[in-house]
Parts: structure tokens; C-alpha cells; sequence
């Protein structure tokens, strides 16, 4: 994306105008350049390991990028294909139940271990 994309990206989602500002401020950044190999639509989605080597990191620092702009309020949807927005309610709701179901199970499997903690007496 060039930076008026960006930056209409950034509003439109409604990612808060301080984290906004930050990252438009420095076109050399991490986020910035994330958010420049970022495409609209599952046929334009960047793989994670292209993403890592446009940006110069690792696979972890691809994913806390990705995180970070999710915290934000910037839906970056991931899946088989790569990282890439998407505007279509039908798409984003998808990866909204696939997304829920991943932490439902996580939860589920965390409920386990905390009654097998409580057992023990520790405290959780």
C-alpha cells in the first residue's frame, strides 16, 4: 500500500490518531513497512515468510507487527494464504469464528490445567 492507502486504511478502521501518527511518522519502521506490503483481498495476502523477508525479521516479529495493529482496532486477517485486509463483512466474519474457535479451544484447554492447579491448592 503507498501511504495515502495507509493512512485511509488507518482511518477507515478507526485505529486510534496517536498510534496512527506514530506510525506514518516513521516510513523506515517496522509498522509502516508491514502496513506498505499489506494488500486488500485473500488473492493479494503477503505469506508470512515473504513478509519476514520484506522486513527484515523473523516470523515472531511478522506476527507481534500483526498483533499490534489488531490491539489497534486494524482487523489483519491471517490465514493460509498470508496476512491481508479485507472490507467484505462475509469474509471478516469468517475469520471472526475461525479466530473465536482457535481461543475458545486454548481456553478449554487452560481450564485443565487451572483445575488441576486448584487441586494442588495453588492459587489461579
Amino acid at each position: 500500500m503507498k501511504q495515502n492507502q495507509i493512512k485511509e486504511a488507518l482511518v477507515q478502521f478507526g485505529v486510534d490518531d496517536e498510534f496512527s501518527k506514530s506510525i506514518l511518522s516513521n516510513s523506515h519502521g517496522i509498522y509502516y513497512r508491514f502496513l506498505s506490503a499489506l494488500n486488500y483481498g485473500r488473492s493479494n495476502a503477503v505469506h508470512m515468510n515473504e513478509m519476514a523477508i520484506l522486513l527484515d525479521a523473523d516470523n515472531r516479529t511478522v506476527r507481534n507487527a500483526a498483533e499490534c495493529f489488531r490491539r489497534h482496532g486494524l482487523p489483519i486477517i491471517a490465514d493460509t494464504a498470508g496476512y491481508y485486509l479485507s472490507q467484505d463483512t462475509e469474509v471478516l466474519c469468517a475469520y471472526y469464528r475461525t479466530a473465536k474457535a482457535r481461543a475458545m479451544t486454548c481456553l478449554t484447554c487452560l481450564n485443565s490445567v487451572r483445575q488441576f492447579l486448584k487441586r494442588k491448592g495453588e492459587p489461579v
